[in-house]
């Protein structure tokens, strides 16, 4: 992902340059090519008593695994359950008491919450004010006016591809964000026969939202007649002083219009990058499940392979974690921390620590056979081949956010029962009998889970991951690292909603 960004970046770049070189001055040009760079990340101040709205995108990954809230997904759907006939969804406001009670549920909401009785106006003014309270907007500052030069100044033959350059240019938790709000939209304007709403009404609607802009309702009452939120440009030869809001708007319902399209990284842009990277783990491949184990002796199969993954963890557990491990602080009630391996990945490996209410071997059949009870974005799981009576290979299905791909993944997995310690191990193999559905392929390089026991029905659960979810910046773990063992937590959570029931 690091080299196809770089490549989007460099594209973007040189088409910007020869086609705003010249209406802008040398110097607002600079700026504009030097704020695409995506490395150059912005922090948000914001309300730190806030779980949900104006909370950053990043805190929310770090929260919840993805930068949606359950809450406002479990509000997509129900509008687009029930809006189909809705005359005005989005542009019909709802009812100022309502939303601000609706606002205060959600907030507190530990579960995604329901919306059942309560008007169409009302949740679509709740999701308008959500993504409007978005420290810096989902496009940020930077990006808007890029989007907007974009479809000012390029023909309109390019302006698609510099838009998949720009998406690609966003942060993780923004495009992935993006993608579902963009994807829900293009449902709703399916409705447009009944709710007169169609792609262009929504973007006048959503715009200002999205976008780093000003709304109408934002904008100065100074006299101007030219619009006060205008830009000017220099010479004035070829295009006229433009205005940003209905640029914006007219970005917006191109994204729409063609959601599919934005989604895909331009082919001549991946080939490059595939031909173009130095490092050959910029691109992780994972192993045959025939070969497996071959790269520690040449000769090795999945049993050495086991073997040498159970001592490593062994090693690592004997020493208290003390080698390289940095603690975390974290939003959830378990010991994080992570540690840089020097194997020239990018990757670290991130661990999760809490104590289970239940013994090693109960915990090791909920890991096992109980996916289901403590992952509640499990889709389907199947055991594909059993190796030995300890050793098999494994698929899983997972679900993300909505009009984003399932995440799959099939694993070699393999466990170790040892006086009072429990040994799970798990690494991304290939399999002939594996299904290939439309999803990700995700790549575990490392999941390793340790159980040990404390006492009668109380037991100390340690999970280590190292995942490469694909497409996705180095950035992006760092949000994502803490929620992905924070997976314990959920473990200890199930056995003690089975003790309450």
């Amino acid at each position: 992902m690091q080299m196809v960004r770089r490549m989007s970046l460099l594209k973007l770049t040189s088409q910007l340059e020869c086609y705003i070189t010249p209406h802008l001055t040398k110097s607002k040009k600079q700026k504009v090519i030097n704020n695409l760079d995506y490395s150059r990340k912005k922090t948000y101040d914001y309300d730190r008593t806030s779980t949900l709205f104006g909370v950053p995108l990043d805190l929310l990954t770090k929260l919840n695994g993805h930068p949606l809230p359950q809450q406002i997904m479990a509000a997509l759907d129900y509008i687009v359950s029930n809006g189909a006939e809705t005359e005005g969804v989005f542009r019909v406001a709802g009812s100022t008491k309502r939303i601000k009670e609706l606002k205060r549920k959600a907030s507190t909401a530990e579960e995604a919450m329901s919306y059942d009785g309560v008007p169409i106006q009302d949740v679509a003014s709740l999701v308008k004010e959500y993504f409007r309270d978005i420290p810096g907007r989902l496009f940020t500052s930077r990006m808007t006016e890029a989007a907007v030069l974009t479809c000012v100044f390029m023909p309109e033959e390019l302006q698609m591809q510099a838009l998949q350059h720009l998406m690609l240019l966003l942060p993780d938790e923004n495009r992935e964000t993006v993608f579902c709000i963009l994807g829900f939209l293009h449902t709703v304007s399916q409705w447009s026969a009944k709710t007169k709403m169609d792609i262009h009404n929504l973007a006048v609607v959503f715009a200002p939202t999205l976008f780093a802009i000003m709304s109408p309702s934002e904008l100065p009452s100074n006299g101007h007649t030219s619009p006060p939120n205008s830009r000017k440009l220099k010479g004035n030869k070829k295009k006229a002083d433009y205005d940003e809001n209905a640029i914006a708007i007219s970005a917006l319902a191109l994204m729409i219009t063609n959601i599919d399209d934005l989604h895909r990284v331009p082919l001549d842009t991946l080939m490059i990058s595939l031909h173009s990277s130095s490092n050959p783990l910029d691109f992780t491949e994972t192993a045959h499940i025939n070969d497996i184990g071959k790269d520690l002796d040449g000769v090795g199969d999945y049993v050495s392979y086991v073997e040498f993954c159970m001592q490593g963890m062994m090693k690592e557990h004997n020493s208290g974690y003390k080698n390289g491990w940095l603690p975390v602080s974290t939003p959830h009630s378990c010991e994080v921390s992570r540690k840089k391996v020097r194997d020239g990945h990018q990757l670290q490996l991130w661990r999760g620590v809490t104590e289970v209410p239940a013994s090693p071997k109960d915990i090791q059949q909920r890991i096992l056979r109980e996916r289901s009870m403590w992952d509640d974005q499990l889709v389907t799981a199947t055991t594909l081949e059993e190796l030995d009576d300890r050793t098999e290979v494994y698929q899983y299905v997972c679900a993300t956010t909505p009009s984003q791909p399932n995440r799959e993944s099939v694993v070699l997995r393999s466990w170790l029962n040892r006086d009072d310690i429990n040994i799970i191990m798990a690494t991304s193999v290939r399999h002939p009998k594996a299904s290939r559905g439309t999803g990700v392929v995700i790549t575990e390089l490392a999941t390793r889970y340790v159980v040990e026991s404390l006492g009668p029905s109380l037991s100390r659960l340690t999970l280590i991951v190292r995942h490469d979810l694909c497409g996705r910046s180095v950035n992006f773990y760092k949000s994502h690292g803490p929620w992905c063992v924070s997976q314990v937590c959920r473990i200890r959570n199930s056995f003690i909603s089975q003790s309450a029931r």
